[in-house]
Order: structure tokens, then sequence, then C-alpha cells
């Protein structure tokens, strides 16, 4: 059984939330891109302008504010993480058994794969 410095996880989950929020804005970006798009009705006329619009009102714009629901919860399930980590271990300079790892975060980890699924499921149904 290996024992695991608890910095080390703190840091990783910290740098992890940090990639997210960066992400999270940058596919923020792109929505309001998107949305600019589908607003351009004086500029994108007839049906080849409605069917662009149409385009990216149905199947972009569902794709990114699931991009964004998925982001937000894969940061809650790391806040929670976070939060038992410190709650077993509070100490940054503590050490944490491998076990706990495998039991109880792995129950965080399975939750996120059950959430991406359910959000991959919805878009390919889309």
């Amino acid at each position: 059984m290996r024992i695991l410095h608890a910095w080390e996880i703190y840091t990783g989950i910290e740098v992890i939330q940090q990639t997210l929020k960066t992400t999270y804005e940058q596919v923020s970006e792109i929505e309001r891109a998107v949305e600019g798009i589908i607003q351009l009705e004086d500029s994108l006329k007839g049906k080849g302008g409605e069917a662009i619009r149409a385009f990216f009102q149905n199947v972009h714009k569902p794709f990114l504010l699931f991009h964004q629901a998925f982001i937000t919860d894969y940061d809650t399930i790391l806040a929670e993480i976070k939060y038992l980590l410190q709650s077993f271990e509070p100490a940054e300079e503590g050490f944490i058994h491998e076990s706990f790892l495998e039991n109880d975060v792995a129950n965080g980890l399975d939750r996120l794969e059950r959430r991406v699924t359910s959000i991959t499921s919805e878009i390919n149904n889309a």
C-alpha cells in the first residue's frame, strides 16, 4: 500500500480546477460568438442563411451548453473530493493512504463517469 503526500493531491486538484475555469471561460466566449451568428438575421437571409443559423442554434449551442454543464459538474466533484480529503487529512503536510483514494475518491469519479456518459448520450441523441 502506498502513502501519498496530501499537498500533492491538493495541488493537483487546484491545477485541474484552474484549467477548468480557463476552459469554461473559453467555451463561454465561443458560446457568445455562436449566439452572435444566430442573431445575424439581417446578414444570413434566405433558406441558406436560415439553415446556417438553425445549425448553430440546434447543434453548436446545445453542445456548448452541455460542455459548460460538464465543466461545472467536474469542478463540483473535484471540490467535493478536496473537501473529503481535507476532512480525512486537514494538514497539507500529512499523508494519505492509497486505500482512501481507491475507495472514497473512486466513488466520486464513478459519479463523474456516469454524468459524462449521460451528457454524451444526450448530445448524441440531440
